[in-house]
């Protein structure tokens, strides 16, 4: 197995930029999670001004919604997580389903 590569700086330089990057965003998302749901540690200006990742689930809720409703459904939100056709099953979208580990990756 060839690990030449290992002895690049700039490659090291790179993949250690890339893991502070990746950890800041990740933690930071987890942090903003913990600080902005009811319970525990709950930041009301948390909750208010940086609670990105509700925004982006209610984007996806709404989203769905919208496009579900092109196809001809009848659609309705339960709450803010749950998106439900009129007379059918539903989706619920959790933070787990928002994908912010892959935006904090790219």
């Amino acid at each position: 197995m060839n690990l030449e590569f290992l002895k690049d700086r700039k490659f090291l330089i790179f993949v250690l930029k890339f893991l502070a990057f990746f950890l800041f965003f990740y933690v930071g998302t987890e942090l903003i999670i913990g600080l902005a749901a009811p319970g525990g540690m709950y930041s009301s200006f948390v909750d208010h001004y940086f609670d990105y990742v509700t925004w982006i689930s209610n984007s996806l809720v709404k989203g769905t919604q919208w496009f579900v409703g092109l196809l001809g459904y009848d659609t309705y939100t339960a709450d803010n997580f749950v998106v439900r056709i009129v007379d059918g099953t539903g989706v619920r979208v959790a933070y787990g389903c928002v994908g912010y580990g892959v935006m904090s990756f790219w």
